[in-house]
């Protein structure tokens, strides 16, 4: 399925920019507090707390799915899209985001 995605994602109408966004959260190569902290951009004792919640580290699964605010979001988007769809995971999105194309 991902494979799938990554297809569609490439060859898609999207602007490039959303293209490489949705590539970098697939992989996890969003510049997430945890990531840079692993690459050691944050400085040690600094916080890797989400910048959004400040409730749990800040990975780019929390960012752009479990945090309370960005699932408010989510809730916002899809409710005006007419969507019944709360994403749960990166995979999650590719699956839904097939299904939708191949509508």
């Amino acid at each position: 399925m991902e494979k799938k995605f990554i297809g569609y994602l490439w060859k898609g109408v999207a602007p490039s920019r959303v293209v490489v966004l949705s590539w970098k959260f697939l992989f996890d190569r969003i510049p997430s507090r945890v990531n840079l902290a692993r690459c050691n951009i944050v400085p040690p004792g600094e916080t890797i707390s989400c910048a959004l919640c400040d409730a749990q580290v800040e990975t780019a699964n929390h960012l752009f799915l479990f945090c309370d605010v960005s699932r408010g979001v989510w809730f916002l988007v899809m409710r005006w899209l007419e969507f019944s769809f709360t994403p749960y995971s990166s995979k999650s999105m590719c699956i839904w985001s097939v299904e939708v194309v191949e509508r």
